[in-house]
């Protein structure tokens, strides 16, 4: 959360990496995702001993990857040339049965920046817009696209929330402070089963993450939670937001 003015940055992680393409084959899996807020297209190659390599292809250039899996975890190196420029943290999110990978990017020094990544397979992203119930539905939507305007308190500080729930169980939105309604805050995050998990961007640098449970309520729609600013901010808000039900 945003007290002062925050600088904007790119969500570029590091410069082009000089690799030879990887072919496919019976070992390599496609991911769709995002790191940061652009979209990427990773290629990995899961091996019987644990070593994973591939790329990530995001705007045109392409990263190279090197890592390993154990137990639900993935651990990978990202290389420009021969220089490790960022590592990569992902934990596997079996809900739905939908292969799909949840973590954080933190770039080697001197770019210090720290982004969200996600990817998930093509076809399990297919599976589960088609399938009800493949994964979690948007509690407000009750299986549809719901956008909704909530008004909350992010600290002391009044806030108005706009968030879009989709039968994916994704979400995405903004709000802006009372305090300064010309400053934006992007929102970006999933709804499981009455939790709702949510990554604030200021510009395109990953400023906080909220995490909020739905408390039940005859006459409203209602989150609480708490929002963890991301280093050097290491500040910890209450959060609440609310809406009438229809």
């Amino acid at each position: 959360m945003p007290m002062a003015a925050r600088p904007a940055a790119t969500t570029t992680p590091s410069a082009p990496a000089q690799t030879t393409p990887i072919r496919q084959n019976a070992g390599e899996q496609t991911f769709s995702g995002k790191i940061g807020a652009k979209g990427a297209t990773f290629r990995l190659r899961f091996e019987p001993e644990g070593r994973v390599t591939g790329t990530y292809s995001q705007s045109g250039s392409t990263y190279r990857l090197e890592g390993r899996s154990a137990q639900n975890k993935l651990l990978l190196d990202e290389f420009t040339g021969e220089r490790i420029t960022a590592h990569i943290e992902l934990a596997r999110n079996e809900s739905g049965g939908s292969n799909r990978w949840e973590g954080i990017m933190r770039n080697t020094p001197p770019d210090n920046r720290v982004l969200a990544v996600f990817f998930e397979s093509a076809a399990s992203s297919a599976a589960s817009s088609q399938v009800p119930g493949a994964s979690s539905a948007p509690t407000d939507a009750g299986g549809t696209i719901a956008e909704s305007s909530y008004q909350g308190r992010v600290g002391p500080y009044e806030a108005a929330f706009q968030l879009r729930f989709e039968p994916s169980g994704r979400v995405s939105g903004t709000y802006t402070l009372a305090t300064n309604k010309n400053l934006v805050l992007r929102l970006e995050g999933r709804n499981p089963k009455g939790r709702l998990f949510l990554d604030e961007y200021t510009h395109d640098r990953l400023s906080a993450r909220i995490e909020l449970s739905l408390v039940d309520s005859a006459s409203e729609i209602r989150w609480e939670g708490t929002m963890y600013n991301t280093p050097p901010d290491k500040r910890v808000f209450p959060v609440s937001l609310s809406r009438p039900r229809n």
